[in-house]
């Protein structure tokens, strides 16, 4: 197995780390050597995850309680660890969702494709560049498993040509440049999608 610590470095940011994928990234990384910022709305549940891993494998663990969707969390999250060298960001925080899209309101339409697209966005641009000139690094972006988007009264019909889902554009945009000499790793991971009308969202 890798080891993670000397390939990427001693920090690690995982977004949507209180629950589910999220959980199971920081528990890896942690039990790897890496000590991970835990990012999700829930500051009970990351202080928990934090003190348990400490404690289990000595890992310097730092919790930020932030709801992604509010304005400047992105850039409230890179200034807070600007003193921490970072070298693996899992950018897992999204929301699953399915079914025509005239069943839910704007306004939740609005935050999945927030929380689904431009976050992501934003993290990879941001960690990217910062990771090109530390010289070493990875991304990973973990997207719904659903390979679809049912356009309104067409569940389960293929999407139309050239609509992919936000994080496989981001992946694809940014892999040539992540890959070309600069020592970084961009990889995309799946989420199953929950077939739910109005799912939680997962961060």
């Amino acid at each position: 197995m890798k080891d993670l610590r000397t390939a990427y470095g001693p920090y690690a940011v995982v977004t949507g780390a209180s629950s589910g994928i999220g959980e199971q990234f920081a528990r890896h990384l942690s039990a790897a050597g890496v000590s991970v910022v835990l990012v999700a709305r829930r500051e009970d549940r990351l202080q928990a995850l934090a003190a348990e891993l400490s404690q289990a494998h000595g890992t310097d663990n730092v919790v930020t309680a932030l709801d992604l969707l509010a304005d400047g969390a992105v850039d409230e999250l890179i200034c807070g660890v600007g003193d921490l060298d970072i070298g693996i960001v899992v950018v897992n925080a999204g929301i699953s969702s399915a079914g025509p899209r005239v069943d839910s309101s704007l306004a939740y339409e609005l935050e999945v494709f927030t929380l689904d697209a431009v976050v992501p966005l934003q993290m990879a641009h941001a960690f990217g560049n910062a990771l090109v000139r530390r010289g070493r690094g990875a991304i990973v972006l973990v997207a719904t498993g659903r390979r679809r988007f049912p356009r309104p009264g067409t569940r389960g019909r293929r999407q139309p040509d050239g609509l992919r889902h936000p994080k496989r554009q981001d992946e694809d945009g940014y892999r040539p440049q992540l890959s070309a000499g600069t020592g970084l790793r961009l990889r995309r991971r799946r989420r199953g999608g929950r077939h739910k009308r109005h799912p939680t969202p997962c961060r």
